[in-house]
C-alpha cells in the first residue's frame, strides 16, 4: 500500500481538495485499496503547533464550505477533518505533499523537532 499525505497550513482548503480529487481519481480507477490517502496541516499558523500542548487552529473542522462547494460541482467530496501532522505521519506515509514552500519548511522543522537525531531524509519536496 502507498501512503500519499496532503499538506498544507489549515487543513480546510488546499489539502482536503487535493485528498479528494485524488481519492476520486484512485476510486475512479478501482485502486482504492492501493492507497493510504490523507491530508493535514501545519496547524493552520500556530507556531507551536508540534510541541507538546502545541494548538492547531481549526482541528476537527470541515473543509471550508467555498471549497467543499467547488469541489462537489466537479464531482468530488470533501469528507476529512482538519488535522495537524503528528510524528507518526512521518513513518506512515511514503510520500506527503506539500501544497507550498511555506509547508515544507514547517513539515521539516517539526520533523527536526520530534526526531533530531533521526532525521536524515531530504526536505520533502513541494509542487512549487
Amino acid at each position: 500500500m502507498v501512503g500519499v499525505l496532503f499538506l498544507c497550513l489549515g487543513n480546510i482548503c488546499r489539502s482536503p481538495a487535493a485528498e479528494g480529487v485524488f481519492k476520486g481519481l484512485v476510486a475512479r480507477d478501482g485502486k482504492m485499496s492501493a492507497y493510504d490517502i490523507d491530508s493535514c496541516g501545519t496547524g493552520g499558523g500556530a507556531s507551536n503547533w508540534y510541541k507538546p500542548n502545541g494548538f492547531s487552529y481549526h482541528e476537527g473542522d470541515s473543509a471550508d464550505s467555498r471549497m467543499k462547494k467547488e469541489a462537489k460541482k466537479r464531482g468530488y467530496t470533501l469528507s476529512s477533518k482538519s488535522r495537524p501532522l503528528t510524528p507518526e505521519d512521518l513513518r506512515r506515509f511514503d510520500h506527503i505533499i506539500c501544497m507550498d514552500s511555506n509547508n515544507v519548511r514547517a513539515v521539516h522543522e517539526a520533523a527536526t523537532f520530534w526526531a533530531p537525531s533521526t532525521l536524515r531524509s531530504p526536505r520533502p519536496r513541494s509542487p512549487s
